[in-house]
């Protein structure tokens, strides 16, 4: 299909706890208009930057800048759900998420965030995991909200036994 650069695996509903699913979400690529209106933008303001400054150099610092502030959107990422958490590769960087560690999911038709805070917080920019959506979103929505189901039923059931064996609960002493 033309513009579609996402590859989803979509296991069989009996192994999609154990069998990882993974995607690449390349948006420059999936929405080249979008891409080229961005570059045009980038180029108007290291052009700006270059008569300000009256110096190429400043075209050449702005335009970099911005090409790194928006790399998740030039630069193709790739992710990993399996059953100890998400994984995302993003050119030599590699990030990971444990499903135990996760507190809150927030999520739209293009992308979601991963957070190890219930609430929204400043500090999600540094700690939050954002996830690009293939342009089916429902499937991998339904995979991480079923992954931190079945961890948050297994935390529960591990401070159950623990109360019922007489071990204090975490956070108790």
């Amino acid at each position: 299909m033309p513009g579609m650069h996402v590859a989803v695996e979509d296991p069989p509903t009996s192994d999609r706890e154990h069998t990882p699913r993974v995607w690449r979400a390349h948006p420059a690529r999936e929405r080249p208009a979008a891409a080229l209106a961005v570059i045009a933008v980038i180029a108007a303001f290291a052009w700006l930057a270059a008569e300000w400054m009256d110096s190429a150099w400043w075209a050449v610092f702005a335009a970099v800048a911005l090409l790194a502030a928006l790399h998740s959107f030039f630069f193709p990422s790739e992710y990993r759900l399996d059953g100890e958490g998400i994984e995302l590769r993003h050119g030599p960087t590699l990030r990971r998420l444990n499903w135990s560690d996760i507190r809150r999911f927030d999520f739209g038709r293009r992308a979601g965030l991963l957070s190890t805070r219930s609430r929204a917080s400043l500090l999600d920019l540094f700690t939050a995991m954002h996830v690009l959506f293939p342009r089916d979103h429902r499937p991998v929505v339904e995979a991480i909200r079923s992954r931190l189901s079945l961890c948050r039923d297994a935390a529960a059931a591990a401070v159950h036994t623990e109360v019922l064996e007489g071990r204090p609960c975490a956070g108790e002493h």
